[in-house]
């Protein structure tokens, strides 16, 4: 049991390569907030590892490009498991197409959700996960 009472948040984790990962940590002990844009997806998932390894998950629904909803699901995971050892950012979104003919909207979307999620994200847990890092290591 690698991850074995560890924390993991994996955005993008209600469908596709963010599922298998949550599934993954969680085969492998750790427990997690499976974190997805629909409430159905991050439910899903959760619902399925919680079926395999009891009370190990649980689905949050939050847009990864919106700074402020990020803050507070952020904040909302930490207190709900009391620490994060693991965060992965893997929510992501394509818009397949020339770049010629994307629009403005288009465009803002693949960037707001693949280059601000990981920052959102980075932020709304990083000073709990430094100081439990100082906690451990020193």
């Amino acid at each position: 049991m690698r991850f074995d009472n560890q924390v993991a948040i994996v955005s993008g984790g209600g469908r596709g390569i963010g599922r298998a990962i949550t599934l993954r940590l969680a085969s492998e002990g750790a427990r997690g907030a499976c974190v997805s844009r629909t409430e159905a997806n991050a439910k899903r998932t959760a619902d399925e590892i919680n079926g395999k390894y009891a009370d190990s998950a649980k689905a949050y629904a939050v847009d990864v490009a919106d700074h402020g909803a990020v803050q507070k699901i952020g904040a909302q995971i930490l207190k709900e498991f009391g620490k994060i050892d693991i965060l992965i950012n893997n929510a992501g979104v394509t818009r397949d197409g020339l770049s010629v003919r994307m629009s403005i909207e288009e465009r803002n979307v693949v960037v707001n959700t693949n280059l601000k999620r990981a920052f959102n994200f980075v932020q709304a847990v990083q000073r709990a996960m430094i100081k439990q890092a100082q906690r451990t290591h020193y």
